[in-house]
């Protein structure tokens, strides 16, 4: 079985999220989630769990490019 992969900004915008929201529960900047989300940048592995546990994901799931 085939998992479909879903970038940041489309997980985000599946859980009906707002960018700002989501940063400040994340603690970072709206910047650097910004660049997270365009594939400009690899978030950490702390902020990648965070990430996975908010948008209820597995890694799997997730495209980082």
């Amino acid at each position: 079985m085939e998992i479909t992969k879903l970038s940041l900004k489309a997980w985000r915008i599946y859980r009906n999220m707002e960018q700002q929201k989501v940063a400040e529960k994340l603690k970072i900047t709206p910047a650097a989630l910004s660049l997270y989300e365009s594939g400009k940048r690899i978030p950490r592995q702390n902020v990648i769990d965070k990430l996975l546990k908010l948008y209820g994901c597995k890694y799997e799931q997730v495209d980082f490019k």
